[in-house]
């Protein structure tokens, strides 16, 4: 992962939090592992926020792996319905 592009303090939570969740997906280096850490302690929406975006992440990554891999509508709606539900 490129060290140089962290998360810009003065960016909305939301933002930030979206960008790290982007960066997880990558992988961390240690310098993004201790600014996430420090991150996280500095507010406890963080957790909160980064988990939100954690879940969209895992509910979209899949289909955006099967759309490059060329699978089909219907293919994509196969893959849909074996996902488990998740309520709220």
């Amino acid at each position: 992962m490129n060290d140089s592009a962290l998360p810009n303090a003065g960016e909305s939570s939301e933002r930030i939090a979206a960008q790290w969740a982007l960066r997880c997906a990558d992988g961390l280096s240690r310098r993004d592992e201790a600014a996430l850490a420090e991150w996280l302690a500095a507010d406890p929406s963080h957790a909160r926020l980064l988990a939100e975006y954690f879940g969209a992440w895992n509910r979209f990554e899949p289909l955006a792996a099967a759309t490059i891999a060329g699978i089909d509508g219907a293919g994509i709606r196969a893959l849909h319905e074996q996902r488990p539900r998740v309520w709220r």
